[in-house]
């Protein structure tokens, strides 16, 4: 998957900004060297608001968060925009061709079955825009053996499956996982989970305390707008801004 987007970004004639909190940064040091990258020149803002802006008004075909807090940037972008949440879906790799899409990651998105439907078809079309019949995995809060040990658990399972049924009623290939990560991520393209908080608490612990690779997350709650929300934790963003490239390249028919 991530051979996909990269072959996309460097064949793509789009225009891309980047968020850096102060000069030498990481989104800094990635921007000034992505003449040597291949992906032409990337306009660097410090303010948030100029962030915005230069991708609301059509200054740049997408933009990149980068090192700019989350707080600064993405109420003034929904505000702008007119979304009501960013519904973000996050690009994961774990090495030996595990790559995957993972949802909710925002700790007050996903928040019901309809926020997680919406995520799940917006996984869907990106990865079919790359040309992947995706796999779905969807995790609840435990097995299905596991549903008398508390209601909300027994919910969670039954949104579950209803979530695997909805997506295969779709034509795509669905596995409810339950609370086994360990399966969500062998052999699926987008993975689940029960709610925002769990999704966050999962990319904190592959992408910051294991080290695998994330690319970014894709912000679906303001398509058109090609926007990637990133950690100011990462100290490189050549994934992310071919992740923006790519999604610029494809548009909003094919995403």
């Amino acid at each position: 998957m991530l051979d996909r987007i990269a072959r996309l970004s460097e064949r793509a004639k789009v225009s891309v900004a980047i968020g850096s909190a102060q000069e030498g940064d990481a989104a800094d040091i990635t921007a000034a060297g992505s003449l040597e990258s291949g992906l032409g020149p990337i306009a660097v803002h410090r303010d948030p608001g100029a962030l915005v802006r230069a991708l609301v008004e059509g200054e740049v075909d997408a933009a990149v968060r980068g090192t700019l807090p989350s707080h600064d940037v993405l109420p003034r972008l929904l505000e702008t925009s007119g979304a009501d949440a960013a519904m973000r879906v996050a690009l994961m790799d774990l090495g030996e061709g595990r790559t995957f899409m993972l949802a909710p990651v925002g700790i007050d998105e996903g928040r019901d079955l309809a926020e997680r439907w919406a995520l799940l078809q917006g996984a869907i079309r990106f990865a079919t825009s790359l040309g992947i019949e995706p796999r779905v995995a969807v995790m609840s809060m435990g097995r299905a053996e596991d549903q008398h040990r508390g209601e909300a658990i027994a919910l969670s399972h039954r949104e579950c499956e209803a979530l695997r049924s909805a997506a295969e009623a779709e034509g795509s290939l669905a596995d409810c996982v339950g609370i086994q990560l360990e399966r969500a991520v062998q052999g699926h393209d987008v993975v689940i989970a029960p709610d925002g908080v769990t999704g966050n608490l999962i990319f904190r612990s592959l992408h910051l305390v294991a080290g695998h690779e994330s690319w970014g997350a894709v912000a679906m709650g303001v398509t058109p707008l090609v926007f990637v929300d990133t950690s100011r934790e990462k100290t490189d963003y050549l994934g992310a801004l071919h992740l923006a490239r790519a999604l610029a390249h494809l548009g909003p028919e094919d995403d």
